[in-house]
């Protein structure tokens, strides 16, 4: 099929016409790539942050066994002298 002279002169202002709407189209894309990308890295920085701060503040303490043994001692000599004071009562 061969293209005759009067059809380039309608041919060559439209392919700028197509080109300047493929690019903007192409441009448009990426832009809302980008914000989506933002968009879920902006999110995960939160969940991460929440994960974090979650961590300090609430949950179950976990305690030394230094303290729990100086508890236990606390405790079986408070029971010691309990049971010598009922001991010297009868």
């Amino acid at each position: 099929m061969s293209i005759k002279p009067i059809d380039f002169q309608v041919m060559i202002p439209k392919t700028a016409e197509v080109s300047k709407a493929v690019n903007d189209d192409h441009q448009k894309n990426l832009g809302m790539n980008q914000n989506n990308a933002d968009r879920l890295q902006h999110k995960s920085e939160n969940e991460v942050k929440t994960v974090h701060s979650q961590g300090r503040t609430s949950g179950p303490e976990i305690k030394d066994n230094k303290d729990r043994e100086k508890k236990n001692k606390k405790e079986s000599k408070k029971n010691r002298e309990k049971m010598i004071r009922i001991v010297l009562l009868i």
